[in-house]
């Protein structure tokens, strides 16, 4: 390829011709953007330059020019899709942290809460029989404490402890985020059902009575599906909990309801 565009100045009384001029490796390249090969093409180079080095370095000047580079954001003038050559190099992409209503992160803590204590065997000190789960999720983790997880995998007990969550003991705070988020779910749906329908109906409606319970059980249930797709999976999820509500166990129709008691309580609080 060309050294014409991408090379090191040359220095006084160098008539050697550019295609066998050595580039110094730790002289950063330079952009010719009066190139006569391709002065179009290359119009606002040096501005792409300043802007995106990295991709300078990388890309050779006729490489931008033949858009050989177009699938990665960058055009023949150095600039991105949208012409803003800033956008080329993704260094530090920008992090938009989702807003929460803070009214979700305070009823999760109580869901968590509850299913803890409803779901899991008290043991004589006051705590729960342990409920391991991967920290991200991970279906291999499920039941295996961080022990376990040290010895098989030969790491230390600390690198262990991070990839798992005992959600029945571990208070919320400590939860992965993985974890947090499948409480935030819950909570989320549950605000929106409180801002469609009002606090007064919510706080009113008996838990005893069957239409209720299969009108909003049906309502929290689908939500919940539509969280955890995992369960519908042939190899690895649950047929059990992958009906509708009407069809789920007593138990399992239990927790959703269950829900619904949590919510009324923190309304009422």
């Amino acid at each position: 390829m060309s050294e014409q565009i991408i090379t090191r100045e040359q220095e006084p009384g160098d008539n050697k011709p550019e295609a066998d001029v050595e580039r110094n490796e730790n002289e950063p390249p330079k952009v010719d953007s009066n190139s006569p090969e391709h002065p179009e093409q290359f119009q606002g180079a040096e501005r792409f330059a300043k802007v995106a080095p990295a991709v300078v370095e990388l890309a050779a000047a006729e490489g931008l020019a033949s858009g050989e580079y177009a699938d990665k954001g960058v055009d023949g003038n150095g600039t991105g899709e949208e012409g803003r050559a800033a956008e080329a190099v993704p260094d530090e992409p920008e992090k938009k942290e989702k807003e929460l209503d803070p009214r979700v992160e305070s009823l999760a803590i109580p869901l968590a809460r509850d299913y803890a204590e409803k779901n899991y065997k008290k043991l004589e000190d006051g705590t729960f029989e342990p409920a391991w789960r991967g920290a991200r999720g991970e279906k291999h983790y499920r039941g295996e404490p961080p022990e376990a997880i040290a010895d098989a995998e030969g790491i230390t007990i600390e690198e262990a402890r991070a990839k798992v969550v005992d959600i029945a003991n571990q208070p919320y705070n400590e939860f992965s985020d993985y974890w947090k988020e499948q409480n935030r779910g819950g909570a989320e749906f549950l605000v929106k059902l409180l801002d469609e329908r009002g606090t007064d109906v919510l706080i009113g409606l008996d838990l005893t009575d069957e239409q209720v319970r299969a009108e909003y059980g049906s309502l929290i249930h689908n939500n919940w599906l539509d969280r955890n797709e995992w369960v519908k999976d042939h190899s690895y999820g649950n047929p059990d909990l992958a009906k509708p509500f009407e069809g789920l166990s007593p138990e399992e129709q239990q927790k959703d309801i269950d829900q619904l008691g949590v919510l009324q309580a923190w309304l009422k609080a």
